[in-house]
């Protein structure tokens, strides 16, 4: 060995730092269901519409496309398997009316 390691951080070693940016190539959206966001009630799973808003508290179900890649991955143009659960890889934040909501979990799912 021709340097002693304990001078690395002296003669300049070590110093390269990378940053990486993920540049997403689709843009999250939620899906739409017969002109509606596809928004369910978790209770019953039917969708939120005018006739039957969402109330204040309760849990809501949210189907959107492009949240990432998930764990374990997925095959491109692959369906997710129904068993196990796979959850998203990255962070999911949602907003309803401005306000941040609680995320339960952020799963990809089988399109039914």
């Amino acid at each position: 060995m021709s340097e002693d390691p304990s001078f690395r951080r002296t003669i300049g070693g070590g110093v390269r730092r990378y940053i990486f940016h993920l540049i997403p190539m689709f843009r999250p959206e939620v899906l739409t269901e017969a002109n509606y966001p596809a928004v369910l009630h978790a209770g019953d799973l039917t969708l939120v519409t005018p006739a039957s808003p969402a109330r204040s508290g309760e849990v809501l179900a949210v189907f959107a496309s492009g949240l990432g890649p998930t764990r374990p991955g997925v095959d491109p143009n692959q369906a997710f398997p129904s068993s196990p659960l796979q959850p998203v890889n990255s962070p999911v934040e949602v907003a309803v009316n401005g306000n941040p909501a609680e995320v339960i979990a952020a799963n990809g799912t089988r399109a039914q």
